[in-house]
């Protein structure tokens, strides 16, 4: 992760968190051990960071959250030559085994779901 800044953090289900660096980069971490303890094998990856994707700005994309690998992001003001207001819904197909499989996203430039008017 980019150390250059602020790091935005949330969480799904199943012990996956997702982190956003100010650069957009977006990472998968998953706790396994649930008991607060941080020994061998508690952390998948041991506790290491794994690039999930790219875009997810600190600018525009105001709000991040996700549940069982739906990860949904607000934007506010994407297109920067007009006022919008979108909710963008992508799909990580292999939420829980990022570290053994690698990254499977269903699409990788999110649905538009939602969107409003300013």
């Amino acid at each position: 992760m980019s150390q250059d800044g602020q790091i935005y953090v949330f969480g799904g289900w199943d012990g996956i968190f997702y982190a956003v660096d100010a650069r957009g980069g977006m990472y998968w971490f998953r706790y396994f051990a649930g008991d607060g303890s941080n020994g061998p094998g508690a952390w998948a990856n041991n506790g290491d960071a794994i690039h999930i994707g790219t875009g997810f700005d600190h600018g525009s994309c105001v709000e991040r959250f996700a549940e069982n690998g739906v990860v949904y992001a607000v934007w506010v003001n994407k297109d920067h030559n007009q006022p919008d207001r979108e909710l963008r819904w992508y799909k990580l197909r292999n939420h829980t085994t990022v570290d053994r499989d690698g990254v499977v996203w269903i699409n990788g430039n999110g649905a538009l779901v939602g969107t409003a008017s300013p």
